[in-house]
């Protein structure tokens, strides 16, 4: 929706349609380990803008549980399935690919989880609030997985966070991992480091947050440029190997300012300025990203955590 909102702005009278597989649009994901803690009450307080005001204030047209099947780049179209599996082709002049990323999925299960979107989010808050767990495991320590231990331990649960690696939040130097460490299990939090989950853990509920992979099928079957990260390539205007098809946020790479390489980076703020420069240049504009800098900052209960740049390890 940034890159609508931007293309607008920047073209008043374009017409723009955003198409959406799922019911919501404008969701303010990072704040999901806050609805599940309980501080967030309602889930619509993670709505930032609905459908409703994009198509009344801003004359965008938002098309909700509309899947987008194929992109047929040489003749400028998509083919679109509706809420009720009717397809129908649309024409474009220019397209932006936002499709994020997806959680990888290692189990299922009625009390098995991931969150990446506003469902997962209340499905895991209904499930807590209804049937009560008293154990919970979490599964990835870094810095998501470490929010939903916060969110769970504030429940008043018994919780266990198990990473594969030898220190908790593996992409931060390991002195900042040995002090979370500390600090969780002087709270009576189960830390198990060093250990590759081959079977579904015990426990009332489980958690996985192990990691981002870009959806990009979508871009492929098109013929669309991946890179080794498998986000879509895309040049200092993000635009992708096809002429007039842009893409943005998690399901894109761009280059590390710090390092040189070529990564994705899933967080919200790159989500979100990416997004502005995709609406802008594909409105007409001219906007370069030549590097992003990673940032992110997170709480762990009594622990505020951030990180600009490289770690130590990630420098060598």
């Amino acid at each position: 929706m940034s890159a609508a909102a931007r293309a607008r702005r920047v073209s008043p009278d374009t017409e723009i349609a955003v198409f959406e597989k799922g019911p919501y649009v404008s969701t303010s994901l990072c704040g999901l380990p806050f609805y599940i803690s309980g501080d967030v009450k309602s889930w619509r307080d993670l709505i930032v803008y609905t459908p409703e005001y994009f198509r009344e204030k801003r004359n965008i047209q938002v098309f909700t549980e509309h899947r987008v099947k194929r992109i047929l780049p040489y003749k400028k179209k998509i083919i679109v399935e509706d809420r009720n599996g009717v397809e129908e082709e649309v024409a474009y002049d220019r397209l932006v690919i936002a499709t994020g990323g997806e959680p990888e999925r290692h189990f299922d299960g009625e009390n098995v989880f991931y969150l990446r979107r506003i469902e997962d989010g209340i499905k895991i808050r209904e499930f807590i609030e209804k049937r009560g767990p008293r154990r919970a495991v979490v599964v990835g320590g870094g810095y998501t997985g470490l929010e939903v231990v916060d969110a769970l331990y504030r429940r008043g649960m018994k919780v266990e966070v198990v990473e594969m690696e030898e220190v908790l939040l593996p992409a931060f130097d390991p002195e900042i991992g040995e002090d979370v460490r500390r600090m969780l299990e002087n709270k009576g939090i189960d830390v198990i480091l060093g250990k590759r989950i081959t079977s579904l853990p015990e426990g009332d509920m489980v958690i996985f947050t192990t990691g981002i992979s870009p959806r990009n099928k979508l871009a492929q079957d098109a013929g669309i440029e991946t890179g080794k990260s498998g986000g879509i390539k895309v040049d200092e205007r993000l635009q992708t190997s096809h002429f007039g098809i842009y893409a943005c946020g998690d399901c894109a790479e761009f280059r590390d300012w710090v390092s040189g390489k070529r990564r994705i980076f899933p967080l919200g703020t790159v989500a979100n300025k990416t997004g502005r420069a995709c609406g802008e240049n594909a409105a007409g504009g001219n906007v370069k990203i030549r590097g992003i800098v990673w940032v992110s900052v997170f709480r762990v209960l009594d622990m505020e955590i951030g990180k600009a740049g490289l770690s130590l390890k990630e420098a060598r």
